[in-house]
């Protein structure tokens, strides 16, 4: 109800992308927090099949 009336003051806005919207949040924070976890301790990053980054050989 509150992101209703927030959005219906800076814009034309449809119920229904106001409903999905906390999913879509949702659903980029976890790939993002995924992928930084990855990077961080240094495991593969895999991407359509392949290995884009991963641990570095020194």
């Amino acid at each position: 109800m509150v992101l209703y009336l927030i959005a219906k003051k800076i814009g034309r806005f449809d119920i229904i992308g106001l409903i999905f919207y906390p999913i879509q949040v949702f659903s980029f924070l976890i790939i993002f927090l995924v992928s930084l976890i990855k990077k961080l301790f240094g495991l593969p990053i895999i991407w359509k099949g392949r290995v884009v980054a991963g641990k570095r050989k020194v």
